[in-house]
């Protein structure tokens, strides 16, 4: 029996396709969402949940 074309193992390298696709990204900037979230104001909310759930953690480790 012969072999059919489709027998033969393709190579999976794909070293080459993964660095253009990166240098696409890069070259494309980042995205709106990406822009938005680092411009955004940080809330003062989230340090005091911190403190909260630290004190609640070390009353309960005593």
């Amino acid at each position: 029996m012969t072999k059919h074309v489709f027998d033969r193992v393709r190579s999976h390298d794909d070293t080459l396709r993964r660095q253009e696709f990166y240098r696409m990204e890069k070259d494309a900037g980042p995205r709106a969402s990406t822009k938005s979230l680092q411009q955004a104001p940080h809330s003062r909310e989230d340090g005091r949940v911190l403190k909260e759930f630290i004190r609640i953690e070390r009353e309960t480790d005593s």
